[in-house]
């Protein structure tokens, strides 16, 4: 293959085990686009896997070149068909999930418009329910599709085109393939243990683009059938990774400097004995933080995960849902709010972060019943709250049994629920709008102690203050739906922060409460802050513009708020805002590592700060220093600044 003329390809490519040289006679290109987390591009484990375990078989290893590409769903669509097509491969294997299959297939006709000789390969879940129709679709581009789990497909696929084995690729087992005018699937192979994956631990490409982050899959299926799932019915039964493999991925990890620890697994505790002991090795090494995790809060016992107490990175995953017992009876789920309520509990006088999923458009639910599930998701007070619109995933109970319940969807990725019999059209639109108007407090902040704030002082729901927002009595016009996706993208930001700010001004006067509005500002500036701070630690910070010689400024990776109240006591305590010390505070906010550090500075300190501003040299500091103060010994006064600014240097509050 040709890469098209003056296009770049794009980072995050990895050019195979042998670096490019002395290349085997099969090339092999794995792509992966993945979904971005906090301002960070998650990685796909799927490729890693395919290639990882491929080249455990040692006749094939020295048969095949495969290079990964691990790349966000957003990375310009040129710029991936470069990086694939420099690799010339013979073989392209695309990772497809709802959220980039469009991607993947114009990905495909791409490259076999490049190489017509090229053999395309779909697989994924969202390849592997709708196999026959996407090989009907694109009898040009897609050769066949890995149904279900495929490292052993692959690598049997592998074999055959490698000439290790004699049968036709076409009849490889797990594969899907054209049979006339039909398809035709194979039977797949036997279940793979999952002690046969090898684990990320030393794959450069990995570890290139994923420095200091262990994903590690400890378990594959799940006991529970929810009707909007798929992950039930793709992995046949529920297959754990032995314990003692993932204690020794943990302690390899830690032994290498440690860091995040990202555990895939839909539900971490359904083995509550094995959860338990995962948890004191997890603590038992002080330098690794769990990131990620899906957990059953139904089967929770909250003290189980006391050894972690703050060694939660981000957040513990529990999924809500709805509070419908009606909805949940028909999505599968079960209803228990009341002991939902008595686990979060636990969990917050643990010190854990946790956060909670919810889905609208489920049937038996409607907006009055959506909002009050967001009602009680803030009752519990979790870190962050995501909302869903309904996807009907082929492959699911609600895909099947969409004609029966009237489920109107979208017929292709991804999938979105249009309505339902207990949810309308205009319903399922301005649950959305509630959904982005959520989105938009949380954004960069990740927290919901404003709404919840909002709502118990101004004696309101929290869905309404949402809905507060969204009419727009506080700037004389409701939000309309692009301002409001606007607000709610990273490009919109900049000016979600002004407009909460106005909003709350609004809220108190409107209360005539006007204490209220000086401790929730300076929560929600210290929380936007504390969220650009925390995006900035999950993923490359931005390039610094050039430090003049002998200046010194902020760093990027820090900033000064002046506060009117203790917002820190806020935000520990949740007190009510009238018993919050109106007592004005600096404060400043920096990165150490991954993690943001905030302290509250004496009036010197924050002189010599306000000093610097945007940029000094030392001279004008050192002169600004000694008029300050006219009766120290000028080199007494240079010490002691120099000790300073040393100081903040060290902790990446300033730059020279």
């Amino acid at each position: 293959m040709r890469p098209p003329s003056k296009t770049t390809p794009a980072e995050g490519s990895g050019p195979g085990r042998d670096d490019g040289r002395c290349s085997p006679p099969l090339r092999v290109s794995l792509v992966g686009l993945a979904m971005e987390v906090m301002g960070a591009a998650a990685p796909n484990l799927a490729v890693y896997n395919l290639r990882a375990y491929a080249c455990s078989d040692p006749e094939l290893a020295k048969r095949v070149a495969v290079t990964v590409h691990d790349l966000p769903v957003t990375e310009p669509e040129d710029r991936v068909l470069a990086a694939v097509a420099a690799d010339r491969p013979n073989v392209v294997g695309l990772s497809c999930y709802s959220w980039n299959s469009a991607a993947m297939l114009r990905l495909a006709e791409g490259i076999r418009t490049l190489d017509p000789a090229a053999i395309v390969l779909l697989g994924g879940p969202d390849a592997t329910f709708r196999a026959g129709a996407l090989l009907a679709r694109h009898p040009a581009a897609v050769a066949a599709v890995v149904a279900g789990e495929g490292e052993e497909v692959f690598r049997l696929l592998l074999r055959r085109l490698a000439d290790l084995d004699a049968a036709p690729w076409t009849e490889t087992p797990g594969l899907v393939v054209r049979d006339g005018d039909d398809c035709r699937a194979h039977p797949p192979p036997e279940p793979l243990a999952l002690s046969r994956v090898p684990a990320p631990l030393d794959d450069p490409d990995f570890r290139r683009r994923h420095p200091g982050l262990l994903v590690l899959e400890t378990a594959r299926g799940c006991r529970h059938r929810c009707a909007y799932c798929t992950y039930g019915v793709q992995s046949p039964g529920r297959r754990l990774r032995p314990l003692g493999g993932v204690v020794r991925a943990l302690r390899a990890f830690a032994a290498s400097g440690g860091g995040k620890v990202w555990l895939l697994d839909p539900g971490l505790n359904q083995e509550p004995r094995r959860f338990r002991a995962l948890v004191r090795h997890l603590a038992a090494a002080d330098n690794l933080t769990l990131v990620g995790a899906e957990l059953n809060l139904a089967t929770l016992h909250p003290p189980d995960l006391a050894p972690l107490a703050g060694r939660v990175g981000d957040f513990l995953i529990f999924g809500l849902q709805s509070s419908s017992p009606r909805a949940l009876r028909q999505a599968g789920r079960t209803a228990r709010l009341e002991a939902f309520g008595d686990r979060t509990r636990q969990l917050r006088q643990a010190g854990l972060p946790f956060s909670l999923d919810v889905i609208y458009g489920l049937p038996g639910d409607d907006y009055a019943a959506f909002s009050r599930t967001l009602d009680a998701a803030f009752a519990m007070e979790p870190n962050f709250i995501n909302c869903f619109r309904l996807q009907v995933l082929p492959g699911s109970r609600f895909a099947h049994d969409a004609e029966r319940l009237g489920l109107r969807h979208q017929p292709e990725p991804p999938y979105y629920l249009e309505s339902c019999p207990t949810f309308s059209a205009g319903d399922m639109a301005r649950a959305e709008r509630l959904a982005r108007a959520l989105t938009i407090f949380h954004q960069f902040t990740y927290r919901t102690e404003i709404v919840g704030l909002m709502a118990r002082e101004l004696e309101r729901r929290p869905a309404e203050v949402l809905e507060d927002f969204l009419a727009g009595r506080w700037r004389g016009a409701p939000l309309n739906d692009s301002e409001l996706a606007r607000l709610a993208s990273p490009v919109g930001q900049p000016g979600a922060l002004p407009a909460l700010r106005l909003f709350l001004a609004a809220a108190s006067r409107a209360a005539r409460r006007p204490v209220l509005l000086r401790p929730l500002d300076d929560l929600l500036r210290l929380q936007h802050h504390w969220g650009r701070l925390r995006i900035l630690a999950g993923c490359s910070a931005p390039p610094s513009p050039p430090v003049p010689a002998g200046a010194i400024r902020l760093a990027g990776t820090a900033s000064i708020l002046n506060l009117d109240s203790d917002a820190l006591a806020l935000i520990e305590t949740l007190a009510p805002l009238a018993a919050v010390d109106h007592t004005p505070r600096r404060l400043v906010m920096y990165l150490t590592g991954d993690r943001v550090e905030m302290a509250t500075v004496g009036p010197e300190v924050a002189r010599v700060l306000e000093w610097i501003g945007p940029g000094a040299s030392v001279a004008t500091l050192e002169a600004a220093a000694a008029a300050h103060y006219p009766d120290t010994p000028r080199a007494e006064v240079n010490r002691s600044l120099h000790r300073l600014l040393n100081d903040l240097v060290r902790r990446g509050v300033l730059v020279r």
